[in-house]
């Protein structure tokens, strides 16, 4: 499923059931960030062991049914080698959403 967004900084975000967090590839979507210093990486679908270049917040806008409201996401790791933007429904869930 596509969350389309109301700017094009948040289009094309990919809601996800299987990710363990949420992560976004483009680096220009963050509202803040701080870049990782070690070495930490997550693993992907394909058993692969990808890089995590930073953490931060997103803040997107969501359109509802009645309304846009503006949604910020914390804890968003900055993935470069993503093919698409993910938010983790599972993160989304434990935070009561």
């Amino acid at each position: 499923m596509a969350l389309r967004g109301i700017s094009s900084a948040t289009a094309d975000i990919l809601l996800d059931c299987g990710a363990s967090a949420h992560m976004f590839c483009d680096q220009g979507h963050f509202h803040s960030y701080t870049a990782n210093e070690g070495n930490e990486t997550i693993s992907v679908g394909d058993a692969r062991d990808v890089p995590i270049a930073g953490t931060g917040s997103v803040e997107m806008q969501c359109r509802l049914p009645d309304e846009i409201r503006t949604v910020i996401l914390h804890g968003v790791l900055h993935v470069p080698k993503l093919a698409a933007n993910l938010v983790s429904l599972g993160t989304l869930q434990r935070a009561g959403a």
